[in-house]
């Protein structure tokens, strides 16, 4: 029986796996799918009156993300490029100034209804947020992984929701080339307390 061509064909299988990128390619717009949401009260006291106890609801929220380049996230150096300022030159609220966009809604009977903020804020519709950079700025790569977010509820939410009310997100999550991603729609939560 002659080995040599079984050899052959394991070398050329080995050079050819050698040659094969397991590295996995994603889209430049940033994807997400949603993983859980909790809820908790916490009890805080308050830095200017240690006598006073703040209580608020805190609501973890965990999306699993996946990015081609890498860009997901904003820093303090971000501040001075007009596209991440918090006013737009007209003076109206910059839409990318956070990169954690969240819509808010209240299930009434049923149907969920948008939740309104009365209050000032420095996004566009008194929710977002933003996170920070997930990698090295300086060496762009394909990312994915676990983006956890902690909300807030308190009596300065300024919300038209109440303690007891079920409430869910609709979420999505913006990279400095301003690509949005798909919209993630997270479980319900119930508004535990809050309030002084």
């Amino acid at each position: 029986m002659n080995k040599y061509p079984i050899i052959s064909v394991i070398i050329i299988m080995l050079l050819f796996c050698n040659g094969c990128n397991f590295t996995p390619t994603f889209d430049v717009a940033p994807k997400i799918s949603y993983k859980s949401i909790g809820i908790y009260k916490v009890f805080d006291k308050s830095r200017s009156t240690p006598s006073l106890t703040l209580y608020y609801d805190s609501i973890p929220v965990s999306l699993e993300y996946q990015d081609g380049d890498g860009d997901l996230g904003l820093d303090s150096t971000d501040r001075s490029n007009p596209l991440f300022m918090l006013n737009n030159f007209d003076g109206s609220i910059n839409n990318h100034y956070n990169n954690y966009h969240i819509k808010m809604y209240k299930k009434v009977k049923g149907i969920y209804t948008p939740v309104t903020f009365t209050g000032t804020s420095g996004s566009v519709n008194g929710f977002d947020e933003t996170f920070p950079s997930l990698t090295d700025r300086n060496k762009p790569t394909v990312i994915k992984g676990t983006l956890k977010h902690y909300l807030r509820i308190d009596d300065q939410s300024k919300i038209s929701a109440q303690i007891g009310d079920t409430i869910q997100y609709k979420i999505y999550i913006e990279d400095r080339q301003l690509h949005k991603s798909n919209e993630i729609t997270t479980n319900d939560v119930v508004i535990i307390d809050y309030g002084i």
